[in-house]
């Protein structure tokens, strides 16, 4: 039986895919970039223009307290200059204060945003894990805005996460929790986060067993040269 380099290394590289492309939980260093959010609006004419809906990935506050979160209670997010998600990473504040001056800035996560007036951005203080079946675990989730330098907002359920296992391909991500009864701000208002982008594969590390395959590979690659070189 013949052996070659370029079949082993096929074979290996074959077997990896098989075994990565089709998992539903994320891990350390996988990254769930993230899609702009825009609002969306629609002209009736001779009525007007009005706000219809968001796509993309944004936030809401349910500011006038009636339970539901309407369009003009959304907040578009973007990460033009920000990572999106790392998963297995945590993060410290991004731009945050009174104005909206640094709206657009780059944050650890998402670019900062406006609301209110004022500027604010997203962190981590405990790393995002979990997979579609149990969902994302948010619990590290937390803002920083208007001055306020820490507002948890991880006290939710897990996120719901729909993706079909394939690194490049798209996820959806859905959130929600209520702003904690003692924070400075917005105390025990509703809060929901919808995300949309691309779940993107950390760079890969080989495993023991890999090595072992490679080195294997290399053995067998070497036995069939030394036994050639014997019969000649």
């Amino acid at each position: 039986m013949k052996f070659t380099m370029t079949k082993i290394a096929a074979g290996l590289v074959l077997a990896a895919a098989a075994t990565g492309a089709q998992a539903t939980a994320v891990y350390d260093g996988d990254t769930l970039t993230i899609n702009n959010g825009a609002a969306v609006y629609t002209e009736i004419p001779g009525v007007g223009t009005f706000l219809t809906g968001f796509t993309g990935s944004w936030f809401g506050m349910d500011t006038d307290g009636n339970g539901t979160i309407l369009n003009t209670e959304k907040t578009a997010l973007s990460a033009n200059l920000s990572p999106g998600i790392v998963i297995g990473d945590t993060s410290a504040a991004g731009p945050y204060g009174n104005g909206t001056a640094l709206v657009g800035s780059a944050g650890p996560i998402v670019d900062s945003w406006g609301f209110f007036s004022s500027t604010g951005t997203n962190f981590l203080i405990s790393p995002v894990t979990g997979s579609t079946e149990a969902g994302l675990d948010m619990s590290g989730w937390s803002v920083a805005w208007n001055n306020v330098p820490y507002i948890d907002m991880g006290a939710g359920a897990a996120a719901t996460f729909t993706w079909d296992g394939v690194y490049g391909n798209a996820y959806t991500l859905n959130y929600s929790a209520a702003v904690p009864s003692d924070s400075p701000a917005f105390p025990g208002v509703f809060y929901t986060l919808h995300l949309e982008g691309t779940v993107m594969q950390a760079a890969p590390v080989p495993e023991a067993s890999t090595y072992g395959m490679m080195l294997a590979g290399l053995g067998l690659v070497g036995f069939a040269v030394r036994r050639r070189k014997t019969a000649v």
